[in-house]
C-alpha cells in the first residue's frame, strides 16, 4: 500500500526530463498534472497511514489470489486480441498493471524469504512465480504501449498497478489503513485526484518523448 502507489511519482521524473531530450519547456498542463498527482499522492498516503501488515499469507490465500490476478488479465488480453487501437491499448495496459500488482506481493514474499536465508528462498515457489510474472507483465506492457496511442496505455498501466497492490494489500498480508471518520471518502477523493493527474502527465508531449527514448531500439545503417 505504500510502497506501489509511490511509484506513480516516477512521472514527475520523466517531465524534466522529457524537457531536457526535447528541449522544451514544461506547459502550464504539465504544472497542473504534476500538482494534482503531489497532492493526491500526499493526501492518501498522510491520510490513510498505511501500516506493514504480514509479510506472508496462508497457501489457499495464494492460490486464491493467483487464479484470480490470471483470470483477470487472460480475460484483458482476451478482449484486447478482439479489438484494436486504443482499446486494444487500454486492455492490455490494464492486464500489465494487473500482473505488477501480483508481482508486487510477490516482492514483498520474496523478501521476507530472503531474510529467512537462501534455502528459504530457492526452495519456494514465489521466487520462480515472481521472474514469470516479471517477464509477462513486461510483455504484456510492451505490447501495450505498441498497440495504441502512449497517452492510453501509460495513464492505464500507471493507475491500475497501484489499484491492484493496494487491496492486495488490504485483503491479501492486512496491511491497514485508516477508516475513521470520513477518512475513506478523502483516501478515495485524493486517489482520484491522483488519477486525474496521472492521465494529464500521460498525455504531456515531454513524458512521452521520454517512454519512446526508452523504447526505441538502436538501429544498423545498410552497408
Amino acid at each position: 500500500m505504500l510502497v506501489q502507489p509511490l511509484l506513480v511519482s516516477g512521472l514527475l521524473f520523466a517531465l524534466p526530463l522529457g524537457a531536457l531530450l526535447s528541449h522544451e519547456r514544461m506547459r502550464r498542463s504539465d504544472w497542473i498534472g504534476a500538482a494534482l498527482v503531489v497532492i493526491g499522492l500526499s493526501v492518501f498516503l498522510i491520510v490513510a497511514q498505511p501500516d506493514r501488515g504480514s509479510a506472508d499469507a496462508a497457501p489457499k490465500v495464494w492460490l486464491m489470489l493467483v487464479v484470480t490476478i490470471l483470470f483477470t488479465v487472460s480475460v484483458l488480453v482476451f478482449a484486447a486480441q478482439h479489438t484494436k487501437g486504443s482499446r486494444r491499448a487500454g486492455f492490455l495496459a490494464a492486464a500489465a498493471g494487473t500482473m505488477y500488482g501480483l508481482t508486487a506481493a510477490l516482492t514483498k514474499a520474496c523478501g521476507h524469504l530472503l531474510d529467512e536465508g537462501l534455502k528459504h528462498l530457492f526452495t519456494s515457489w514465489k521466487p520462480y512465480a515472481l521472474t514469470a510474472g516479471g517477464i509477462s507483465g513486461t510483455l504484456i506492457d510492451q505490447s501495450a504501449y505498441q498497440a495504441g496511442p502512449l497517452n492510453w496505455s501509460l495513464p492505464i498501466v500507471t493507475v491500475t498497478d497501484p489499484v491492484v497492490s493496494i487491496a492486495i494489500g488490504a485483503f491479501v498480508f492486512g496491511e491497514g489503513i485508516n477508516v475513521k471518520g470520513i477518512a475513506p471518502i478523502v483516501e478515495a477523493i485524493a486517489l482520484v485526484v491522483m488519477t486525474i493527474g496521472v492521465f494529464q502527465l500521460s498525455s504531456s508531449p515531454l513524458v512521452a518523448s521520454v517512454k519512446e527514448e526508452k523504447e526505441e531500439e538502436p538501429t544498423e545503417e545498410p552497408s
